[in-house]
C-alpha cells in the first residue's frame, strides 16, 4: 500500500512535467513539419529522423493519457479533496500555507489529504479491474 501511495504521490507531484514535456513536443513535432516541408534533404543533418519522430508521438500520446487520467480522477474527489491534492502535489504548497488558505488545521488537511488518496487508490484499482476485463472478454 505504501508504494501505491509513494507512486500516486509522485505523479500528481510530476503533473506540470508532464504538461511541460507535452508542450516541448509539440514544439519539436511543429519544426519537424516545418523543417520537413522546407528542407527535406537537411532533416537528418539536424536530428529529425523518422524514428525521433515515431518516439516523439509516442510519448506525447502516453503523456497525454498520463495527464488526462490525473485530470479524470481528481474530478472524482471532493472539491476540499481536490483543492488539497492540487496545492500539495501540483502547486507544492507546504501544510501550513494550504492550512491557512483553506482556514482550517494541518491535521484536518493531512485527514483529507489520506482520504483523497484513499480514493485515489480505489479508483485506480476499479479502473486497472476493468481493463483485464476488457483484455478477457
Amino acid at each position: 500500500m505504501k508504494d501505491i501511495r509513494k507512486d500516486i504521490k509522485e505523479t500528481l507531484s510530476n503533473y506540470n512535467l508532464f504538461k511541460t514535456r507535452i508542450k516541448i513536443i509539440k514544439n519539436d513535432l511543429e519544426a519537424f513539419k516545418l523543417i520537413q516541408s522546407c528542407y527535406t534533404n537537411k532533416l537528418t543533418q539536424l536530428g529529425y529522423t523518422k524514428e525521433k519522430k515515431e518516439h516523439l508521438q509516442h510519448e506525447l500520446k502516453q503523456l497525454t493519457l498520463i495527464v488526462h487520467n490525473i485530470d479524470n480522477i481528481l474530478q472524482r474527489l471532493t472539491i476540499r479533496e481536490r483543492e488539497i491534492i492540487i496545492k500539495k502535489y501540483i502547486l507544492k504548497y507546504t501544510w501550513i500555507n494550504i492550512a491557512n488558505e483553506l482556514q482550517i488545521s494541518v491535521k484536518t488537511c493531512q485527514r483529507a489529504e489520506q482520504s483523497a488518496l484513499n480514493k485515489i487508490i480505489k479508483i485506480l484499482s476499479i479502473l486497472n479491474s476493468e481493463v483485464v476485463n476488457n483484455e478477457y472478454s
